[in-house]
């Protein structure tokens, strides 16, 4: 909305007896002061033992000092370095944890809107010695984890789990930034990241993917997998990060089944909840689940600003109301069939339906004066409405040999459709000028089919080591109807910008990796991936058509090593 208005803003700035340059640069600078208060402030430290070395991966917990909250978390590096981004302004307790060691006690963390990133002070923890009478072993798994690919956070029986949603919980994962106003996701700041569930991408469009998470209770999530260096068994196009949510799973024997329901009331009301079903013996496992999630949120910013330049002076103000609606519903249904101790085959469908809407506006005033009148108004009303299913079939085979090597086989059809509008009306106000009001149509129906194939076999060694190697093969079909036109009372189409485009895409990919330990605190990972690509792009408006083939080779290498 932002970026249509001040667009808008721009093409009055040649209208004769005005400075147009002085309009401009007052645009961008409000710009450029509107990202920086969008913008969440960094805290950065260290992490130590009480002799001073570097505490590598030690767990930093980053919590609201109102009611203790967990905000975010994350883990250290190999040099005990550690750094939170996109902190908004506000009053923090943050504290160290590690294994074997005694907690830090709680320091008090104030986040202002400066630029200049918070510096804490070292977080010094002491070994935990205790004289035991009797020592009882228990497993406790750790926050989080860090391995050579990955960083693994155990979401299962932590207090983040209870009573959110799938996306609350990533918003608190380490590196992970979730924009909620514009549906995106990233890994330490890189965009185009890969979202899977079990193991299986989701192939869905990023905005999809955050509906879906928004619908998904917690309670059902074990663990998150941030994958920041994926290794040649995954797809070319993770290479900015991959995040694996992998979803809790029974394997007790009988009948047995999970209700959770929450609600909140604030500005809006929300409601979700969610059904989990198994039924277990030795041949057969019937399982499933539904969550749903419904309610309302809302974007609330006003600014104002002042620039002198050469004695000019502008002032300038913003006011930006969106209220977000919500109604997703998610369903998982599958069989699995024990045909031997070490044979399995199963079946999975998986279904995602959401209704998500937008109602906004955004008001961009410039004057000489605080009180002065205006010479340039900008007011637009934004509406968003989106409604999506999408539905993945699975059929899959699991073979152990020796129960060390393993041979998976899965075939997957995909189906997804959404129906997406967006209507801006925007006026712009010059003083002894026309007040021109247009408005802008968009229609963009969706139709992406897919087909994937794939074969793995992992075999392990007894001192340590692992290869994995397989194929692939993907195919996906995308109807994408951009329709858009003009007009207030009648739209008019406007042809220049409206294009149906049809896209196929066709991967064919094998991969080989071998990892394991070189010695106690070294580990290493190497691999190849070979991608062969042959696509088509065909614009039925242009009448054009662009034909691609393709093969690109993924070498990978990463080394890991303790430090003490």
């Amino acid at each position: 909305m932002i970026t249509a208005t001040f667009s808008r803003f721009a093409r009055k700035t040649d209208i004769p007896g005005i400075s147009g340059s002085r309009y401009f640069i007052s645009a961008v600078l409000y710009f450029l002061l509107l990202c920086q208060h969008l913008h969440g402030q960094s805290i950065q430290g260290k992490v130590e033992e009480s002799d001073g070395k570097p505490l590598a991966f030690a767990n930093v917990l980053l919590q609201s000092d109102i009611d203790s909250t967990l905000v975010k978390g994350t883990a250290a590096d190999t040099l005990g370095n550690y750094a939170f981004y996109d902190i908004r302004p506000g009053s923090y307790l943050l504290s160290a944890t590690m294994i074997g060691y005694t907690s830090s006690p709680l320091f008090p963390v104030k986040v202002t809107s400066a630029s200049q990133p918070v510096l804490m002070e070292t977080l010094a923890l002491e070994e935990d010695v205790q004289q035991l009478n009797e020592v009882v072993v228990t497993e406790k798994r750790p926050f989080v984890e860090q391995k050579i690919d990955r960083m693994v956070v155990n979401v299962a029986n932590s207090i983040i789990a209870s009573g959110s949603t799938a996306l609350e919980v990533l918003e608190k994962a380490p590196g992970v930034t979730v924009d909620r106003q514009n549906d995106m996701l990233q890994l330490r700041g890189k965009s185009g990241v890969i979202v899977e569930i079990d193991g299986k991408q989701t192939y869905l469009p990023l905005p999809e993917v955050v509906a879906m998470l928004r619908s998904m209770s917690s309670d059902n999530i074990d663990q998150i997998e941030l994958i920041t260096n994926p290794s040649a068994k995954y797809d070319a196009a993770g290479n900015s990060g991959i995040i694996n949510i992998r979803l809790k799973k029974d394997n007790n024997i009988g009948t047995n089944g999970t209700v959770s329901l929450g609600g909140g009331s604030g500005r809006f009301d929300r409601e979700r909840g969610s059904l989990q079903l198994n039924h277990r013996n030795k041949t057969l496992n019937l399982f499933g689940n539904y969550s749903a999630n419904r309610g309302g949120n809302y974007f609330d910013l006003r600014t104002m600003s002042t620039r002198d330049s050469s004695g000019d002076m502008t002032f300038s103000r913003q006011d930006t109301y969106i209220r977000f609606k919500d109604w997703d519903q998610n369903t998982k249904v599958g069989m699995d069939c024990f045909l031997g101790k070490n044979t399995t085959v199963g079946a999975l469908w998986t279904g995602f339906w959401a209704n998500n809407g937008e109602i906004g506006t955004a008001e961009s005033a410039f004057s000489e004066t605080p009180s002065g009148p205006n010479f340039l108004l900008a007011d637009t009303d934004k509406t968003i409405s989106s409604l999506s299913s999408n539905h993945i079939f699975n059929v899959n085979f699991q073979h152990t040999f020796r129960e060390q090597d393993r041979l998976s086989f899965d075939v997957d059809r995909g189906f997804f459709q959404r129906d997406f509008s967006n209507t801006l009306r925007t006026r712009t106000i010059i003083p002894e000028n026309d007040d021109p009001l247009e408005g802008l149509n968009l229609n963009m129906p969706t139709d992406i089919d897919i087909t994937t194939f794939k074969i793995d076999y992992d075999r392990s060694f007894g001192s340590g080591w692992k290869m994995e190697t397989g194929l692939k093969s993907a195919k996906v079909h995308n109807d994408n109807d951009l329709r858009l036109s003009r007009g207030i009372e009648v739209s008019v189409p406007d042809p220049n910008l409206s294009n149906h485009f049809l896209y196929t895409e066709r991967v064919n990919a094998a991969y080989a990796s071998l990892s394991g330990k070189l010695n106690d605190k070294m580990d290493v990972q190497l691999g190849l991936r070979a991608e062969q690509t042959r696509s088509e792009g065909n614009s039925l408006t242009t009448n054009t058509v662009v034909k691609r083939d393709y093969l690109d080779l993924f070498p990978s290498f990463f080394v890991s090593r303790q430090l003490r």
